[in-house]
């Protein structure tokens, strides 16, 4: 597929928001940037995990068609290359991910981690700011190739 050419003004307007100031938003995106190990959720906490866990048809964790991965290798991959987002930004521990069709298309949407507020070393709540960017690819279901790629404001 040939790359979306990206404007300036896109990716200005794209950029990840942060309303409560730059101090809480630089301490939030530090501590996001350092968090790993577990599987992440909005604040960069670490979500309750238990073995199994995807099994149960109440749980939080799905079992994903294979399908839906197929059109996940081609959206991961697209997004790798988008030079315009930061490296540190294409990290997928600064995501959740959503799948879902469409009569033509596999949809495959990045939703970025709300960060975190940073009040005395502690996580209290979460900022309207993210450092990924939110995203959504549709994937043509016959010829397995991108078709858009959408960018959204957070």
């Amino acid at each position: 597929m040939k790359q979306p050419a990206l404007t300036t003004l896109l990716i200005l307007l794209l950029m990840p928001m942060n309303s409560q100031g730059d101090e809480t938003y630089r301490a939030a995106k530090q501590y996001a940037l350092e968090r790993d190990g577990c599987g992440l959720d909005h604040g960069y906490n670490c979500v309750q995990q238990q073995e199994d866990d995807f099994i149960g048809i109440e749980s939080d964790q799905r079992m994903v068609p294979g399908n839906y991965l197929k059109a996940w290798q081609l959206a991961v991959a697209d997004f790798l290359e988008i030079e315009d987002i930061e490296p540190t930004q294409k990290d997928l521990k600064h995501y959740k991910f959503g799948f879902t069709e469409s009569g033509d298309h596999y949809i495959v949407h990045f939703q970025a981690l709300l960060l975190p507020e940073i009040t005395e070393g502690e996580v209290t709540a979460t900022i309207r700011g993210t450092y990924g960017l939110t995203m959504r690819y549709w994937i043509n279901k016959r010829s397995m190739v991108i078709d858009k790629r959408l960018f959204y404001k957070t």
